[in-house]
């Protein structure tokens, strides 16, 4: 097995993790995402302040290099 350091970014919704993780190999890229999908639950929000709505975060991990896919 091969295993490699990455970081997997999770969307929560409401406490509940919602859709598929992704793995990223630098921490740039995934914050990026991250903030992206955290910049469009502020836009969608303005109307509605209370409304926590979704959370990204980007959590380091160990993946199989073999099984998992990962982003650049």
């Amino acid at each position: 097995m091969e295993t490699l350091l990455v970081f997997s970014l999770t969307l929560t919704l409401n406490g509940a993790q919602v859709g598929a993780t992704s793995y990223w190999e630098s921490i740039d890229r995934c914050r990026y995402f991250a903030r992206r999908l955290e910049n469009q639950r502020a836009e969608r929000n303005v109307k509605q302040p209370n409304n926590t709505g979704y959370i990204a975060t980007c959590t380091p991990v160990v993946i199989d290099k073999r099984k998992d896919t990962y982003w650049r």
